[in-house]
């Protein structure tokens, strides 16, 4: 569908929902997610919250790639603040809602408050209907780590590259 008249300023709004999708790439990034969003509100399905979310950055520590996850699971070893920013990361609930006129950064995960439920089942209705039309099962296309394989993604069991 064309997105031509938002272009030239004869509409404001092309859609008023999104969908996302994310499922990984050959052996890593094995999180699928699903969302959808609209103005307002963001619902995050992750299909799979026993895996733990990981990605190119936490596991390919190269040389000169920067010690980014080097220096976070340091830091979690003596740090509380730290250690939960990394535990957030890595360990992702099944569903999250988020209010993004309120919590542009999404840091508050609104998914179990009762003054929303309305909301949530509005939206995964959305994502499932969506999901359905475009036949995604969810397949899981290679192995995933798994939570309780911690030593697999932790950051604690990382080594830094060596310095060349």
């Amino acid at each position: 569908r064309s997105f031509a008249k938002v272009l030239t300023g004869q509409a404001s709004q092309h859609r008023d929902l999104i969908f996302t999708t994310h499922t990984g790439d050959g052996t890593k990034n094995i999180f699928p997610i699903r969302s959808v969003r609209d103005s307002r509100w963001k619902l995050i399905h992750n299909l799979h919250p026993e895996f733990a979310h990981t990605n190119h950055s936490d596991l390919d520590r190269k040389p000169m790639a920067g010690g980014y996850w080097t220096e976070w699971a340091a830091l979690a070893k003596t740090d509380d603040r730290a250690a939960a920013i990394v535990a957030r990361y890595f360990e992702r609930p099944e569903w999250e809602l988020f209010d993004l006129q309120n919590d542009k950064w999404e840091q508050h995960n609104l998914i179990a408050d009762l003054a929303y439920q309305a909301r949530v089942t509005q939206l995964r209705q959305k994502l499932a209907a969506w999901m359905g039309q475009q036949g995604d099962t969810g397949l899981v296309h290679s192995k995933p780590r798994l939570l309780q394989d911690r030593e697999r993604w932790h950051p604690d069991h990382f080594v830094a590259p060596k310095a060349k």
